[in-house]
């Protein structure tokens, strides 16, 4: 079978430095920390080793070995890999911002075809509010 990753490449950031950040209601993000340094990197350079390294973080979940077990492997592939994260829909459109509805893609994550715009960009923004408002249709910097 042929590696389908072979001639593959992307470029991706990555932080020095993570950390976990708590919600008020409990809810855990990975964050860089406040004086991380941003990196470009390529995680395809070592595809095999990149799926390894999450499936086991995977394994490490599913077979309950604690939160703080959970916690540990998920901050150490992080540290490997950056925040590689799943965007299961972006906008139909690159302006969205001057709407006030954002139109999704409907797929197996997003069963709503629309969301307000400024619920859409406070999705992006869990611990302080985003530094622009809406007036009427036009985004506007704070």
């Amino acid at each position: 079978m042929n590696n389908p990753f072979q001639n593959a490449n992307s470029h991706w950031a990555k932080y020095s430095e993570y950390l976990l950040k708590e919600t008020r209601d409990g809810t855990l993000y990975v964050t860089p920390a406040p004086k991380a340094k941003p990196s470009v990197y390529d995680p395809l350079k070592n595809p095999e080793e990149l799926v390894v390294d999450a499936l086991n973080v995977g394994m490490t979940a599913m077979h309950r070995a604690g939160e703080e077990k959970i916690q540990k492997a998920v901050m150490e592939f992080v540290a490997k890999y950056g925040l590689l994260g799943i965007m299961p829909a972006l906008p139909t459109t690159a302006h969205f911002m001057d709407y006030d509805t954002a139109y999704l893609p409907l797929n197996h994550f997003i069963k709503d075809e629309y969301m307000d715009v400024m619920k859409y960009a406070m999705l992006f923004y869990p611990f302080q509010r985003p530094g622009f408002r809406k007036t009427k249709t036009e985004p506007a910097l704070m």
